[in-house]
């Protein structure tokens, strides 16, 4: 429910930003969205039930939803989140190093500070790996398109 009322409040922010574009300049507009994506991280992380329930304070969300959790929604919906940010939104670049930072520090962080459901600590450090090529691939692949 919580998740639903974050998009939510992404939306009416995105659609007020939407009446603001013929005031603001594009400058503007770009950090705007990058803030936008980045408030998109949180929603991502509290949207899988694992994490959540860590936040909240549950020692082991999978015994208290009933089943086996695993870490792959959280790591393929922060792979969605840094695609479509680098590939469909007209940003440029040098507007979204913030988010690349957070993308490639967010998942190492959330699996060292609260653990993973997979609970297999030496998983963690490839995955992070990997996370971190997909972020620094995009990033690369968005600058040499402006390039062109």
């Amino acid at each position: 429910d919580i998740v639903l009322m974050m998009w939510g409040l992404l939306l009416s922010i995105s659609m007020k930003l939407q009446q603001l574009i013929d005031f603001a300049s594009p400058k503007v507009i770009e950090v705007g969205m990058t803030f936008m994506i980045a408030l998109a991280v949180p929603i991502v992380i509290l949207g899988d039930r694992w994490y959540m329930g860590r936040v909240q304070g549950v020692v082991d969300p999978s015994g208290a939803v009933g089943r086996s959790l695993s870490d792959i929604w959280l790591v393929m919906s922060l792979n969605m989140v840094t695609c479509v940010s680098h590939t469909v939104l007209p940003i440029r670049w040098c507007t979204l190093w913030p988010v690349e930072v957070l993308m490639a520090l967010c998942y190492p962080l959330l699996t060292n500070i609260l653990g993973s459901p997979e609970g297999l600590l030496e998983a963690d450090l490839p995955v992070s790996l990997l996370l971190a090529a997909l972020v620094a691939i995009s990033a690369l692949g968005k600058r040499g398109s402006e390039d062109a």
